[in-house]
């Protein structure tokens, strides 16, 4: 490994900080500086990494004493101006404008975190500006906090006295978020588990709680909480020590003296002498099932404060119990047929009070004995019996995968795991550093056969701090909450004096006369940003290399991977028949999670956990190269990862799953039918924008077709068909599943993307050479899909049991490597976090808008995601491709959002993204060449080409605009007032027949 950088050289006492020795980390390859500021008391640690991405992370704790919600609120209020940067939104400003690779804020049960990051130092220097001035210097706008939080707005109803409407985005986001049966669930069991702490509360908010919460108890929590001495400070990459507190000694200028704040006390739970347990009645929409809205979940508190051996135990024993299909919980809780999957399950140490729960979807409350005891004999069975040694170096491997792991957002969760530890009284070093305890438990484990079976016992089994939560679906409670919520909006209207309606409409009058305001142009240049000089001119280069080994195609990239061999092998099936194409995604489902001829799937789950990595499966679509026509091909791609020395097991496995999965009607096979069922409408409301997208553009071209297809309301339905018709289609899917395998087959070996070692890529062609000689099989006959015709309009209303709504406005677009294709992305950039956002989130207090280009499907979308208003947003869009030809953007406009548009493709690579970024760009046939040419168009873009490119474009796609609109049925209501906007459920009519709900 190589060796950690050396320290910067003055680490004695620079720009206001008394610093800690430095500690080298060597598994990071990294050292920590810790160190207090001595007029402020703020505590930071720096870590300096030979990494040329750099992360500022500021935390502050923020306990929650209510459900209103107001630390969630202060999170996005403190980045809505400050007194260097006294803008309107300075976040949505450095969005515009920034390179950088990560940019947001994050609530979490009792701290808040802003973390920011780039890998352009410049930029990273202008972001940790904004983010310091805004955190320690915030304005907290009154009109930043409506917008933002909540308020009564009296304009928008109907009739000669106007009703009022509840608005603001935190109270759009929670509105959604409480929708979701996960939410619900998850805030019972801790207010029933926790009754006695703080989490019994929602730092997020609770909507009805979120209206009770006035100016100035936010602004007094804001003043107590977010002070530099109760701030934690993490720093990491390349940069260094001395410039990372020079940014943060010229932030802290002005602010009172103070000693470092001591962690928040409060006191812990009072321990239970006995098990309880509560019956929970959720909502039930007409179009759900039972089975949609149940769940039971027995959670326990776990005593373990900020006991880093303890979590690690903790987490050893999640691995054991839940860590795969083969473990003894999971196993028996799937094979059971009480439920569909598992649900809200595993060790959270989010909190200072940890918990461990086991939960399943789709079991009655009925059940809920039958699941308690279910759950408490197996962990009987495992502390009496122990675990063998395979399954225990299995989760042993998995928790070394895991923390070898360098992924895409690498130093963010690095961050967020020291932060974790140290807001609640532990060292971020330590959380940071573990090597040396996973070592210990290693050696305890191993040494010990009675450690697991006595951890077993003493944190599960004889802790009687323990809650059974069943939650039941009840149809008249939905009627009875909105019914509640209509009659509390009527009393407030009703007692409303003549002069309080009069000052709500004043309020919301100056709030839209604040957002209408453009920032002036002195305060828009205090905002430090890149130049057009800064920008990297060319991207970077790629790291892979191709070859070719008889009819495979080998792609690899060696680079320094930590330890760990990725790999994804592709298959193109140009000829896979219609009626199975829209199961492809069940097929690649059901790979690694069926048996094999070698043995069950329990036991292939284990191999694949001892291997330390994992296996899975997707699929795609490449669109036609040139001379291929104008047919899209289905692809099915499958990823191995794993630990180094594991990698010629991990290939055995890829060749057992592809060759020898058993593909016959069997119980497992039912149960992965229903429980990719629950994943897929259990993601609804979480991905509705992105359904909705699918759905508005599948008219435009037979590859978004198939696509949608894949990923929109068509598999959502063709899923819960597949399951609605078990026992008596079991046999036909298990049919059709083997029929695909021979497509995989005939296929040949594929294309192979690996990163890792040169030693592995050896391996893998060793491999590929004995899976050729091992898969060949006959051609399947079949014939390409059809070409594209006209693109034909879809226009439609999705209804389903949602407080909000997703709206989905697209047309067809000129695809890469068009030379209008970079002033698409530029244009949709400036829409995006121009008008869109203003609009839609900022006014219409959605929370989520934007507008994206998609360069190789050739799509120009329009989306908002928890939105109170679908009707408006819908009409906003549509007025907005109408004037198309209006857009005005300057010169320095157009400059100003270069650094956002070429970050893209700028982004550090880690090693999985390189294994995914060489697959893709094969498979597209994109060039460096190519990438090249359309960074040039970026940066040679000007105002009038990327006002032509977006003209053409949308009102050229205006006469087969695809347009959809998912979510609560009431709200769909008012889409078809003025235009015709067919409405039907999300799920359409169920069919017992599965091969009529193909595509």
């Amino acid at each position: 490994m190589p060796t950690p950088p050396p320290p910067s050289p003055d680490h004695g006492d620079p720009h206001g900080f008394c610093l800690e020795p430095p500690v080298a980390v060597q598994e990071l390859q990294a050292v920590a500086v810790q160190g207090i500021h001595l007029h402020t008391g703020l505590r930071v640690l720096c870590l300096e990494a030979d990494d040329p991405e750099n992360v500022l992370a500021i935390c502050f704790p923020t306990v929650p004493v209510d459900d209103t919600g107001v630390p969630h609120i202060a999170e996005h209020v403190v980045l809505g101006g400050s007194a260097a940067y006294p803008l309107r939104d300075p976040f949505v400003e450095l969005l515009r404008c920034s390179m950088a690779t990560f940019a947001n804020a994050m609530t979490f049960p009792d701290r808040t975190v802003y973390p920011v990051a780039s890998n352009v130092p410049a930029d990273f220097c202008n972001l940790a500006q904004v983010y310091l001035d805004a955190v320690f210097h915030p304005l907290l706008r009154r009109e930043s906090f409506l917008q933002e939080g909540y308020f009564l707005s009296p304009s928008s109803a109907l009739g000669s006295r106007p009703a009022l409407r509840e608005q603001g985005i935190v109270h759009s986001e929670m509105r959604g978020a409480y929708a979701e049966l996960e939410t619900v669930v998850q805030a019972a069991v801790m207010a029933q588990l926790l009754p006695d702490t703080p989490y019994r509360y929602d730092a997020g908010g609770v909507p009805a709680a979120i209206a009770q919460l006035s100016y100035e108890d936010f602004l007094s929590f804001c003043h107590s909480h977010y002070r530099a001495d109760r701030a934690l400070v993490f720093f990491y990459g390349n940069l260094g020590v001395p410039t990372w507190l020079q940014l943060l000694d010229r932030a802290l200028e002005g602010l009172p003296a103070s000693l470092p704040a001591p962690p928040p006390q409060f006191p812990g739970p009072v321990p239970w002498e006995a098990p309880r347990q509560h019956l929970l009645s959720v909502t039930m929409a007409p179009d759900e099932t039972p089975e949609d809205r149940s769940a039971v979940v027995l959670a326990w508190h776990i005593d373990n404060a900020v006991d880093l051996d303890a979590h690690l135990q903790m987490d050893l024993l999640d691995h054991l119990l839940l860590g795969h299909p083969g473990t003894p919980l999971e196993r028996a809780l799937t094979e059971s047929g009480l439920g569909d999957d598992l649900f809200l399950s595993g060790y959270d140490s989010e909190r200072r009070e940890p918990t461990f729960m086991v939960g399943l979807r789709g079991c009655a409350s009925s059940n809920r004995q039958r699941f308690r005891d279910l759950v408490l004999q197996t962990l009987r069975r495992a502390a009496a019996a122990g675990l063998p040694p395979d399954t225990i170096r299995a989760a042993l491997n998995q928790m070394e995968f895991s923390r070898r792991l360098i992924d895409g957002q690498y130093p963010v969760l690095l961050a967020e795991e020291a932060l974790g530890f140290w807001v609640h009284g532990g060292s971020p070093v330590q959380a940071i550093s573990l090597e040396e305890p996973l070592r210990r438990l290693r050696d305890r484990v191993m040494d010990d056969p009675q450690f697991v079976p006595d951890l077993i016992r003493t944190r599960l089994l004889e802790n009687p701090h323990r809650l059974l939560l069943a939650a039941r679906p009840d149809a008249a409670l939905t009627v009875a909450e909105q019914g509640r919520a209509s009659e509390r909006l009527a009393r407030i209207d009703g007692d409303l004096s003549d002069r309080e309606r009069h000052g709500l409409r004043e309020q919301e009058e100056r709030l839209h006369s604040w957002q209408e305001t453009p920032d002036s142009a002195a305060d828009l240049e205090r905002l430090p940003r890149l130049r057009r000089q800064q920008l990297p001119k060319h991207p970077p280069l790629p790291t892979s290399e191709t070859e070719h080994l008889g009819e495979a195609i080998l792609l690899t990239n060696h680079v320094f991977a930590n330890g760990l061999e990725d790999c994804i092998q592709a298959f193109e099936l140009p000829f896979l028949p219609p009626r199975l194409v829209g199961l492809l995604p069940l097929f690649a489902y059901c790979l690694g999670r069926l048996d094999t001829e070698r043995g069950d799937y329990a036991s292939l789950a284990a191999r694949i956990a001892e291997l330390g990595g994992r296996v899975g499966a997707g699929c795609c679509v490449r669109r036609a190269k040139p001379g291929e026509g104008n047919h899209p091909v289905p692809m099915l791609t499958i990823r191995c990862s794993s630990l180094g020395g594991e990698f010629a097991s991990a290939l055995d496995i890829l060749t057992e799953v592809l060759l020898t999965t058993r593909f016959t009607p069997s119980e497992r096979l039912t149960d992965l039918v229903r429980q990719r069922r629950s994943r897929l409408l259990a993601s609804v409301l979480g991905d509705g924008h992105l359904i909705a997208a699918q759905h508005a553009s599948e008219g435009f071209s037979q590859a978004h077709r198939l696509r949608s297809g894949w990923y929109g309301p068509l598999q959502l339905r063709l899923a819960d068909g597949l399951a609605n018709a078990l026992p008596g289609s079991l046999a036909s899917i298990a049919s059709d599943l083997a029929e695909i395998r021979l497509h995989v087959l005939a296929a040949g070996p594929g294309i192979l993307a690996h990163t890792g070692s040169r030693a592995a890529a050896q391996t893998l062609r060793q491999h590929t050479t004995a899976f050729q000689a091992a898969s060949s099989a006959p051609a399947c006959p079949g014939a390409p899909p059809p070409t594209d015709g006209a693109p034909q309009p879809v226009r439609s209303a999705l209804a389903v049991a949602a407080n909000g709504a997703h709206v989905a406005w697209c047309v067809p677009a000129p695809r890469f490597p068009a030379s209008t294709a970079p002033l698409l992305e530029l244009g949709a950039h400036l829409l995006s976090l121009g008008e869109a956002w203003e609009e839609i989130r900022a006014k219409g207090g959605a929370y989520g808008a934007s507008c994206e280009y998609d360069a190789i499907f050739g799509t120009l979308s329009f989306l908002s995601y928890r939105d109170p208003t679908p009707a408006r947003t819908l009409a906003f869009f549509e007025d907005l491709a109408h004037r198309a030809d209006g857009f005005a953007w300057s010169a320095a406009q157009i400059e100003e959002a270069l650094p956002a548009v070429v970050r893209t493709d700028q982004r550090p690579r880690r090693p999985p993204q390189l294994t995914q970024e060489a697959l893709h760009h094969h498979l597209q046939g994109i060039s460096y060449a190519d990438r090249d040419t359309y960074r040039q168009g970026l940066l040679e873009a000007t105002p009038q080409a990327v006002v032509a490119a977006l003209c053409e474009a949308l009102q050229g796609g205006l006469a087969c605009v695809g347009a959809c609109a998912l979510g609560d049925p009431e709200l769909l209501a008012e889409l078809g007032r003025e235009v015709p906007f067919p409405t039907a459920p999300l799920l359409g009519e169920r069919t017992q027949d599965h091969t009529k709900s193909g595509l």
